[in-house]
């Protein structure tokens, strides 16, 4: 179980999924919970692969992160212990 392991990172994350993907939207949120400085931004117009179907947003997302910005469309997402107990979306 990965989980106690990311409530123990102190870094910023930023989780990317695709906003048309109901699985990728369901663990990006279960890997944004986890972490205490995440965020999870979905990207539309990415079916399956966000860095490749919606590269432009992808890449300004990340340009915005590595600067020391989060992106606008980031969110924090409350962990829901139900989900983190079962390790599952």
């Amino acid at each position: 179980d990965w989980r106690p392991v990311a409530a123990r990172v102190r870094a910023p994350v930023l989780v990317l999924a695709s906003a048309r993907d109901t699985l990728d939207r369901q663990v990006a949120a279960v890997w944004g919970a986890a972490a205490p400085d995440a965020r999870v931004m979905p990207l539309d117009g990415a079916p399956q692969f966000p860095w490749l179907d919606a590269s432009d947003a992808w890449a300004a997302a990340a340009d915005a992160f590595l600067a020391g910005r989060w992106p606008h469309l980031a969110q924090r997402v409350a962990p829901e212990p139900a989900r983190l107990a079962r390790g599952a979306p």
